[in-house]
């Protein structure tokens, strides 16, 4: 019989597991690996996505309320009028060329802009153009700030 100070074990008793270096039963590996690519995929895809948008509205020269929302600004530049004598008239074509050059030097595109004449260049005179700016319609004032011909030029999409 064996030693009697030494007691058997119980025959129904589980003895564990026969590598103590092993741990708990695993998933098999298909399942969770396909799980993780499909989340890096998702989460790739969002980057660039994310990546493309931010791109988009930091390189637009266009103001958000330009199409015409709620947040529409205004967009004031600066120039002056050649050839300006104090209290005379300004015909609208002389003043065009000048709303061109504005325009141009502030890289703008533009075409089909008219401006009307002033009947004199006086500071706070003000007068109206329209165009074509940056491909939008576009409503523009210039306002005379000095009897010298220098003026703002707002515009509105």
């Amino acid at each position: 019989m064996g030693d009697p100070y030494r007691p058997s074990a119980p025959q129904n008793v589980d003895q564990g597991p026969q590598n103590p270096w092993a741990g708990p039963p695993t998933a098999p590996r298909g399942a969770s690996t396909g799980v993780a690519i499909t989340a890096l995929v998702i989460g790739i895809i969002a980057l660039v996505w994310l990546l493309v948008l931010t791109f988009f509205v930091v390189s637009t020269s266009v103001p958000f309320g330009a199409m015409g929302g709620v947040m529409s600004e205004e967009y004031t530049l600066t120039g002056t009028a050649a050839q300006v004598e104090q209290g005379s008239p300004y015909a609208g074509d002389r003043l065009v060329v000048e709303v061109e050059r504005v325009l141009e030097n502030d890289w703008s595109t533009f075409e089909d802009v008219s401006c009307d004449g002033v009947r004199e260049v006086l500071k706070g005179v003000t007068t109206s153009c329209s165009g074509v700016v940056d491909d939008l319609d576009t409503e523009m004032t210039v306002e005379f700030e000095d009897d010298e011909g220098h003026f703002t030029l707002g515009q509105r999409w």
